[in-house]
């Protein structure tokens, strides 16, 4: 299922650097220690993907590797300066991130009423929880270690971020 899964990424990255180059000139890899790699869309031959990792093969021969679990995004727009509506900006904390147990949600108080969801690597939904509270803690005895997405929507509204279950 996992091997599908990252088949299906490879696939759709790939077409990307065919389809892009009219209207993005980078890839964007930005890390969740915030430091950013860029890479010029010419000088990539592909990427891959396999073993946790992103690698980025360049026209030079040379390749940059990337552990799927330190990368916060990939994008081909650089977001750093690019104010959001206030509508749109990040709402959703979640704390502690590695989580063991119990993962903290903060939401404010006019997104209250929208659905909470964790899905799996293989993009499964495994935990579907209703968010009534600005504060709510989420139970995650029941999954594994692993990483995880968690993902709020509120009528328009969604925001999705990376989480880490470890024992």
């Amino acid at each position: 299922m996992r091997t599908h899964f990252l088949k299906s990424i490879l696939v759709v990255a790939t077409s990307v650097l065919y389809i892009l180059p009219a209207f993005a000139q980078n890839l964007y890899v930005r890390n969740t220690d915030d430091t950013q790699d860029i890479y010029t869309l010419s000088s990539i031959s592909k990427l891959s993907f396999s073993d946790c990792n992103v690698t980025v093969h360049k026209t030079d021969n040379s390749t940059a590797v990337h552990t799927i679990n330190e990368i916060r995004y990939i994008s081909f727009i650089n977001f750093i300066g690019i104010d959001m509506p206030d509508e749109q900006a990040n709402m959703l904390t979640v704390y502690p991130n590695p989580a063991n147990n119990l993962l903290n949600i903060i939401l404010p108080s006019d997104k209250l009423g929208g659905e909470l969801q964790v899905f799996g690597i293989d993009g499964k939904t495994l935990i579907s929880h209703k968010i009534t509270d600005s504060q709510t803690a989420l139970d995650l005895n029941t999954l594994p270690q692993g990483i995880y997405l968690c993902r709020y929507v509120y009528g328009t509204y969604t925001e999705t971020v990376k989480v880490v279950k470890q024992n």
